[in-house]
């Protein structure tokens, strides 16, 4: 689904309201949407807060994404004011949404699939909603393709044993060779020029000449023999561990990029139950750090793998939550704020990491549940305006498998946001 299609959507479900058959408007349009994409393909980091905007229908006037994209429209479309005296808010949200597809592609596609994939069944969309879900199904293949295709693994190239910049082998120096071997054989040359270092005797010397030619002649043929054998040796040690350093360098990477190594490791650690933050057993915690801790644990597991991980992991970690206690199975479900108020004050395990649950610091604009976690476990207090800013309704009641699979999900995005900024 191309930028223009996600847009006619909008316009065919007639979402996109006031263009009165000017196709320049709706051009206009599709222009600001190009413009933000090209915002968020240098700033990865605001795919998040701009899908979070782009997919709540009641997201606020003064919202940061919401702002960038009317900002882009009234670059685009001078008079917009004139038509649209208050702001077209669906437009604007249309608006992101384009440019978050055209903004990512391949893994770059799990951004906004992830974080926003378990926010949607908050959000009150009506006509949007199979325009959204489609757009979702399209995140998730492509992320889940760059997951677990080998084809995409990143394998550095073999590097061949003949290197056409290696230095050439040694010459004998055939002058310098016939010199050598006339001063074995007589004193002078044939011109009668002295020799240096020559045989005193002509060779009708007899034996007085053999006792010094030989020695002459044992040394020359060492010397020639050992120094092209010595040049031929480092070469070939040089060509060898230089293949053996580039076969290891394919190893590592085919390694490294099995999709099927973190997900041994992960099942591993669903079996055993055991915190390698905390060095104890998930059961010996109260349920709520458990969880938090669980969560962060399989986060740093794949955070050392080098792609995107399957999808199955989060269902994973859903499961062996479930596994935890009755307390926590999936038919167990709790208001939000009960849960996150069970998480202030949590004291985590010294070895925690969970950096994808740490940062970055919350900002202006529309929250997920990771952010919730992110300020409580920096010692925000479970406020209301806090939990309003996620525009999930108050009543709304989860189970903790299913609050700790988004919570899982939108940190990965945050994971894989961090790695482009590192890149």
């Amino acid at each position: 689904m191309s930028t223009p299609t996600l847009l006619h959507q909008y316009m065919t479900a007639t979402l996109l309201d006031r263009l009165d058959g000017d196709d320049s408007r709706f051009g206009k349009i599709g222009q600001a949407a190009t413009d933000v994409a090209k915002h968020l393909r240098e700033n990865p980091r605001d795919l998040i807060p701009a899908i979070l905007a782009g997919t709540d229908p009641d997201v606020p006037v003064d919202d940061p994404s919401i702002e960038r994209a009317y900002q882009a429209l009234i670059a685009a479309w001078s008079t917009l004011n004139s038509v649209h005296p208050s702001r077209p808010m669906v437009i604007l949200r249309a608006i992101l949404l384009a440019a978050c597809q055209q903004a990512v592609d391949g893994a770059r596609a799990a951004i906004p699939w992830l974080t926003a994939v378990d926010m949607i069944p908050f959000r009150r969309l009506g006509r949007e909603e199979s325009i959204l879900r489609d757009l979702l199904t399209s995140w998730a293949t492509l992320a889940e393709t760059s997951a677990v295709l080998p084809g995409q693994i990143d394998i550095p190239a073999l590097q061949p044993l003949v290197d056409e910049n290696a230095q050439k082998p040694r010459k004998v120096d055939s002058n310098k060779l016939h010199l050598a071997l006339s001063g074995a054989v007589a004193p002078s040359d044939k011109n009668n020029t002295a020799l240096p270092g020559s045989n005193p005797h002509a060779p009708n010397a007899g034996l007085p000449w053999s006792y010094e030619y030989s020695p002459r002649m044992a040394t020359l043929l060492v010397s020639e023999l050992d120094a092209l054998a010595k040049d031929q040796s480092a070469e070939t040690d040089r060509k060898v561990s230089a293949t053996i350093k580039s076969i290891d360098a394919r190893w590592q990477a085919i390694e490294s990029a099995r999709t099927d190594r973190v997900q041994i490791q992960t099942l591993a650690w669903s079996q055993a139950l055991y915190s390698s933050s905390a060095r104890s057993s998930y059961r010996s915690m109260a349920i709520p750090t458990a969880v938090l801790v669980m969560v962060g644990d399989l986060l740093d597991i794949v955070e050392a793998h080098p792609r995107l991980a399957p999808a199955s992991i989060g269902y994973l970690l859903s499961e062996t939550v479930a596994r935890l206690d009755t307390s926590a199975s999936w038919n167990k479900k709790y208001p939000l704020a009960k849960i996150l108020g069970q998480l202030v004050g949590v004291t985590l395990p010294s070895g925690f990491h969970g950096t994808a649950l740490r940062s970055p610091a919350i900002s202006a604009g529309r929250l997920n549940l990771r952010d919730l976690t992110a300020a409580l476990i920096a010692g925000s207090p479970a406020s209301s305006d806090l939990i309003g800013r996620t525009g999930i309704p108050k009543e709304t009641e989860l189970s903790l498998p299913t609050w700790a699979h988004a919570v899982f999900r939108q940190a990965q995005a945050v994971q894989l946001v961090n790695r482009l900024s590192r890149a």
